[in-house]
């Protein structure tokens, strides 16, 4: 969610740490601010996040050019975290152990505001304490995920919508709201072979499981897996035991 007032990130946030403290420890929930509404708005709010035991920060960066005939998409932030002036945000993450999970890469081609694996591995030469989790394998073609991203061991990857092929549905969501321009990170794009040439690269504990749903089936996400071929004992690593040591969750 954009957050597009600071009464409703208030309202988001509040929400997020009840349903997480009235899980009995089934659910950890992240916290969002908007980098546009300024520094004497967003310290604050991420002190807030900290104060009621939020896991990290949630950004979602994309920005969506005007759509012929589609009104305005205002679900991303449309924000461009190279810009040093957000440097304030990851010092905070960094000095009081607030995770950032990225929504990474962009559903469009051309140049737009994203999070890519460089700007990611450019944030964490400044700061590079963050433990950060790269959602949709990274959101670019896995060789410039790995040129830029495996070396930060505090990078975790997760599995969001990028079932293999032989699963895209004829009514993926991306697709049909792009037809003129097709995502870049639609699944198709992804293959049991990519997934399990990225796991040998950085190693299985970096990644754990994700579905993106309502964009994608939770048994699409699952039929993925079951393609990779891993173990019991890989598969029980990458849907519970990296999830519990990558966010502290105490089984």
């Amino acid at each position: 969610s954009q957050g597009t007032s600071v009464k409703t990130i208030g309202s988001i946030n509040g929400t997020a740490a009840e349903f997480q403290d009235g899980s009995q420890g089934t659910v950890i929930s992240f916290g969002i601010v908007n980098p546009h509404h300024g520094e004497s708005v967003v310290r604050p709010e991420i002190a807030r996040i900290k104060a009621l035991g939020l896991k990290g920060l949630k950004f979602h960066p994309v920005e969506i050019p005007a759509i012929e005939g589609m009104p305005p998409i205002q679900m991303f932030q449309n924000f461009d975290p190279a810009d040093k002036q957000y440097d304030y945000i990851y010092k905070m993450a960094a000095d009081s152990g607030l995770m950032i999970c990225w929504h990474m890469g962009h559903p469009l081609k051309g140049n737009y505001k994203k999070a890519s694996p460089e700007v990611i591995a450019g944030i964490l030469k400044r700061y590079g304490t963050i433990k950060m989790i790269a959602e949709h394998l990274g959101g670019e073609e896995w060789e410039s995920v790995k040129k830029w991203l495996a070396e930060f061991e505090n990078v975790f990857f997760g599995l969001s919508y990028t079932y293999p092929n032989t699963l895209v549905p004829e009514n993926d969501s991306l697709a049909i709201l792009f037809p003129d321009n097709p995502p870049t990170h639609v699944p198709s794009k992804t293959s049991p072979a990519l997934i399990k040439q990225a796991i040998a690269d950085v190693g299985l504990e970096r990644f754990f499981y994700g579905d993106d749903f309502p964009y994608m089936d939770v048994g699409y996400a699952m039929a993925g897996l079951e393609l990779l071929g891993l173990s019991e004992l890989q598969l029980q690593a990458v849907l519970r035991d990296n999830p519990y040591r990558i966010f502290g969750i105490n089984p």
